[in-house]
């Protein structure tokens, strides 16, 4: 059985009965439904037979949201690590453990309705938002971008006719400062505008204790204008751009030896590595037992510039059919360089860039009748990466190691569609076919021999991929009453080729050949539901996941047989799991939200070193807890007391699964006050501290082979504490 006779499900099953996530949530403190897009049409979030999490622009606000790993915290099943170069999205445990700047996630990030192509084509500031909503399972009808995993989806505040913004003002330590605004209304009769800023500067989390230089610093400034214009009473267009710019250093590694000093023939043990006590096998010392100071011999600098468009248009043909049309251009370029050893030592150097752009075009119909409601539409996505690295190990000098070029066309024609068979139960089918076709081709200049030394071998490439691929859909629902919702589904999804772009290290080719796709098939039940008038809602799901061809970065020998770090495909992975949330308001003056998740993983490859592995960041465990009490101040004064905890099991960083190569379980408690004043409710003051036990936890971890054994980790960040000022007009 898929689901039966496991002693885990009953565990979980009797903690969601009392407590589970920051999933979904209310539009408006005092609950309410929150209305989300998940099947390209306005829903309450309870009518949806899908596992949506949703978060409103308020509760952003509230909750002190500033990028997507803080919505991963809150989610059920959704994990974002970001190692400085690439954020690696996981869900239910499906991800892709590649820093290609090429690399496409199987967890698709869409903002505003434009599917990002690129893991680094997006940047995880979020302000001035609308609502974020997160898709669970594979996304192959509705949406069809190399969502296998799951979705999450970004929406902007969008023009209205009434003259409104706000602004914001937050200071905290490591001399952090953020500056936030928007404003927008009407220009004219029939059209509208809004502008959105946004600034985030600090001088750096850790100092370098070599020079007294500070690392992991940033400096970002992000802004977007839109423009709404009424066309006729039928419709409109809505146009956007944006741009991004960041530059800083990133954050230094923390170096874990695993030999005895004085003896290293010895092998320390785990406890001793991770306290930082041991050396490597060159006999260097571990330099971060601390998040805050780190030794190193070169600054990580980094720059990231993002831009875009898009025009969109609505338009009702008639009052059953409205026409939607999404045209969108984006590019970035990226520069980034890393000492990868995290020692003083001039040994593993590394850096990467990337030239990205990419076109997108969507087309599509949607009808509603009395007892059909369907959408049928045309994709159109090109996009083309000019990637770059070098790389420089002890004791050689820095030197290149080639480019590639990835470009991808695809096409895709969707139809989803509705049925209520009855007044309490509904059908629904859907299907999309999608081709796509890749080149891959640039040259790798290779060394012949570990360290790079002369002559090199230059290694020219040119590989080719093309799927044609049909996904589908289909689910039945049944609402026993207007409070109560259950479902059943069955989703598909694929994730097209893709291919290694850095860092190759062969003289084979074959090295930057294409992976072959990979795709996965989920059967999924789910219960949703709301109780006392909606002060109590609870849903829940369950699902069971054949995942098939992950897509891993693996060091495997090549067909001249030279072993190298090739993308390339784990024949199988068995994943099911629980998820669940409850939301609480029993009174005005506090509510209560809080989740959990379990993942079952297993990987299936016989003959490999990890058949029987868990998958890689997918902690068996997560649960979070989020209360709040309200405290009025008179009038329409108000004091908000806000404490939220978040835990996870023991996750691992790639299929290893070395202790060193992960991190135990560990929980981080954030703690927020908001005041508005009672003579002055547009205006807010807020104190808060994230990560106020300042726990020391790591987001990525690999070994090191650069500097004689060990491992080298980034840590997550620090105690961080401030203050926050906001004017709403």
């Amino acid at each position: 059985m898929i689901f039966g006779g496991r002693r885990s499900w009953v565990v979980m099953a009797a903690m969601a009965s009392t407590a589970l996530s920051a999933q979904a949530a209310f539009a408006q403190d005092g609950g309410g439904d929150i209305v989300v897009t998940a099947l390209k049409r306005d829903q309450s979030i309870q009518d949806v037979p899908v596992a949506v999490s949703a978060i409103s622009g308020e509760q952003l606000k509230t909750a002190g949201f500033q990028n997507l790993q803080d919505i991963a915290s809150r989610v059920p099943s959704l994990q974002v690590q970001d190692n400085g170069i690439v954020a690696r999205f996981s869900m239910r445990g499906i991800n892709l453990n590649s820093i290609s700047d090429a690399s496409e996630s199987p967890i698709q990030v869409v903002f505003d309705g434009t599917a990002m192509g690129s893991s680094s084509n997006f940047s995880g500031t979020l302000f001035d938002i609308d609502r974020i909503e997160v898709l669970r399972g594979p996304q192959g009808t509705l949406y069809g971008r190399n969502a296998t995993g799951g979705l999450v989806s970004i929406s902007s505040k969008r023009p209205t006719d009434t003259f409104e913004g706000y602004a914001s003002a937050q200071y905290g330590n490591f001399d952090r400062r953020v500056f936030e605004g928007a404003v927008g209304g009407a220009l004219a009769e029939g059209v509208r505008f809004r502008a959105s800023v946004k600034s985030d500067t600090d001088h750096g989390l850790q100092r370098n204790l070599v020079d007294g230089s500070k690392w992991w610093k940033s400096d970002m400034y992000a802004a977007r204008v839109q423009l709404g214009f009424d066309l006729s009473d039928r419709g409109g267009l809505l146009l956007r751009a944006y741009g991004t710019e960041t530059d800083g250093i990133g954050p230094g590694y923390g170096l874990f030896g695993n030999r005895v000093p004085g003896s290293l023939a010895t092998t320390c043990s785990i406890a001793d590595t991770v306290a930082g006590n041991c050396v490597t096998q060159r006999g260097i010392a571990g330099t971060n037992k601390v998040t805050r100071f780190i030794s190193g011999n070169r600054p990580l600098a980094m720059h990231r510039s993002g831009w875009g468009g898009s025009a969109e248009l609505n338009w009702e043909l008639n009052d059953a059919i409205k026409l939607f049309s999404l045209t969108s251009y984006d590019g970035l370029k990226k520069s980034r360089r890393e000492d990868a050893d995290g020692s003083t030592e001039a040994g593993n150097t590394i850096g990467s860039g990337n030239d990205y752009k990419q076109f997108s075009q969507e087309l599509r119909l949607q009808g509603k009748g009395d007892a059909l409601n369907w959408t049928a539409g045309l994709f159109y996505f090109w996009s083309k990466a000019h990637v770059t690295s070098d790389f420089g190990f002890f004791p050689a000098p820095q030197g290149d190691l080639g480019y590639s070029n990835v470009r991808t066309k695809s096409f895709a024609a969707f139809a989803d569609g509705t049925y209520a068979l009855s007044p309490q139960i509904n059908l629904t089918l859907g299907g999309r076919f999608t081709h796509e076709k890749k080149r891959h081709d640039g040259l790798n200049l290779a060394p012949i021999v570990i360290p790079f030394v002369t002559p090199k071998v230059t290694v020219p490439f040119d590989f080719s991929a093309k799927n044609d691929v049909f996904t589908w859909r289909a689910v039945l629902d049944y609402h026993p009453s207007d409070a109560v919702m259950t479902y059943a589904s069955v989703s598909t999804g694929f994730k097209a080729p893709g291919f290694q772009t850095q860092y190759i290290f062969s003289t084979d080719p074959f090295a930057a050949a294409a992976s072959k796709k990979e795709e996965v098939t989920t059967y999924e039940i789910g219960l949703k539901s709301s109780w006392l008038e909606k002060a109590l809602t609870f849903n829940a799901a369950a699902y069971y996941s054949d995942y098939r061809g992950l897509q891993q970065v693996l060091t495997v020998p090549t067909p001249i047989g030279v072993n190298t770090p090739v993308l390339t495909n784990v024949k199988k992975a068995e994943l099911y799991g629980l998820e669940a949330d409850l939301r609480a308001v029993p009174s005005e003056y506090f509510d209560l939200t809080a989740g959990g998740a379990y993942l079952h993983s297993e990987i299936k490859d016989p003959g490999t070193a990890f058949d029987g592995h868990v998958v890689s960041a997918a902690p068996k465990y997560t649960f979070s807890l989020t209360g709040r009490a309200h405290l009025p101040l008179g009038g329409e004064g108000k004091a908000t007391f806000q404490a939220s905890y978040r835990w996870q099991s023991r996750t691992y960083f790639n299929l290893t699964q070395t202790k060193l190569q992960g991190f135990g379980s560990y929980g981080l408690l954030d703690l927020r006050m908001i005041v508005r004043p009672p003579q002055l409710p547009n205006l807010s003051f807020e104190v808060f501290t994230n990560n106020a036990l300042n726990k020391k936890y790591w987001v990525h971890a690999f070994g090191s082979g650069a500097i004689g054994g060990g491992t080298v980790a980034i840590w997550g960040q620090p105690r961080m504490y401030g203050l926050k000022a906001t004017i709403n007009f």
